[in-house]
């Protein structure tokens, strides 16, 4: 008799590589769901894949992930921020329609945003954690299919080199 998989824990006891392993192992689909203090992040699979990310901290919304990376200059970033609150529109959407970004680099950012959500995961010591199966709501998403092998892989590299973490392991 196999044992039903868990769908919530604490983030201490299992780390995220862990976490994600499992899922990626199981071929999941459904919605991932993290929480430290007032952070949430959420991290949308299909068969094992990671399909989208979402959080609530600014630091892991898409303009300011574009302007980290040099994707975008600050200008396009401030006339993107504020079309998007007069129009309601995604920011991605409104960076393509002024010029900033092409549908490729659109893209590229949207995976960089992704990467490194997912990463920020690595370095939770605590949280905890809840997986809701099912489909994610199509309208909310764009569907990636990011290799969770991938990114565990350089969730560890990237935490095995962060000063967090020395003597930890």
């Amino acid at each position: 008799m196999t044992q039903a998989p868990e769908t919530s824990g604490t983030i201490g006891f299992l780390t995220a590589a862990e976490l994600l392993r499992d899922l990626m192992a199981r071929k999941a689909t459904g919605q991932l769901v993290a929480y430290r203090g007032d952070t949430i992040k959420k991290l949308f699979f299909k068969s094992g894949s990671i399909l989208f990310a979402t959080s609530n901290l600014a630091g892991d919304r898409l303009g300011d992930v574009l302007l980290a990376h040099g994707m975008i200059t600050r200008e396009q970033y401030e006339e993107s921020a504020s079309q998007v609150l007069a129009t309601g529109r995604k920011q991605g959407t409104v960076l393509v329609q002024i010029g900033a970004l092409n549908p490729k680099d659109l893209f590229r950012g949207l995976i960089a945003q992704v990467r490194e959500l997912v990463i920020s995961l690595f370095v939770w010591d605590e949280g905890s954690w809840r997986f809701l199966e099912g489909l994610p709501p199509q309208e909310e998403i764009v569907s990636l299919r990011l290799s969770a092998g991938t990114l565990i892989f350089e969730g560890l590299a990237r935490t095995a080199t962060d000063p967090r973490w020395e003597g930890v392991w």
